[in-house]
């Protein structure tokens, strides 16, 4: 009985480690690991790394993520079996549970500070990808590998055509050319 939930409470906290590293990936600073790396933060070099290879690693993450939640509903289910006998409820119940503590919460809270959280899980991330390295190249080679390449093609050609226009807009004179609102708002497009 006890054993169950000691389990699904581990499976809990794994979908919790996994969720947050999830958004932490999508979230995370490229600039300020660097500066950190550069000021020798610790695991900050490791992070980057992470991020270098981000697809890799977010494939990893939700592999984590799966297996997780497939363990703490797996065992919830068969310790709130023993008290609730409408298995419409015991899914209820754990759906709600899974969705706001695995999900939701973990993702909310990590977005505030997705470098710092990616920080801290860069260690597990690592030895979760080198795990799951057999079933990433098995994903790379197949129709899935072609569909994450030009997803990876199209996020690179966007950060391209910032980059561009960021470039512009360093080399422009604004006295003469854009008026001081439209500066500082312009300067916010680019800090976000």
């Amino acid at each position: 009985m006890i054993f169950e939930l000691i389990i699904a409470l581990i499976g809990l906290f794994f979908s919790i480690l996994f969720s947050s590293s999830e958004i932490a990936l999508i979230s995370a600073n490229n600039l300020q690991l660097k500066v950190w790396t550069k000021q020798n933060i610790r695991g900050s070099n490791l992070a980057m790394n992470i991020l270098l290879k981000s697809e890799e690693y977010l494939t990893a993450v939700l592999i984590g993520t799966t297996l997780s939640n497939i363990l703490a509903t797996s065992f919830a289910t068969l310790y709130f079996s023993q008290f609730i006998k409408y298995p419409v409820l015991i899914i209820m119940l754990i759906a709600g549970i899974i969705l706001f503590f695995g999900e939701i919460l973990p993702k909310t809270i990590t977005r505030e500070a997705a470098n710092r959280l990616l920080i801290i899980n860069a260690p597990l991330l690592y030895l979760f990808r080198i795990i799951c390295i057999p079933i990433i190249a098995l994903l790379r080679y197949s129709k899935w590998g072609q569909i994450s390449e030009s997803f990876q093609n199209s996020r690179q050609g966007i950060k391209q055509n910032r980059d561009d226009l960021q470039h512009l807009y360093e080399q422009v004179d604004y006295s003469k050319t854009i008026e001081k609102d439209q500066q500082e708002m312009i300067s916010h497009v680019f800090e976000f």
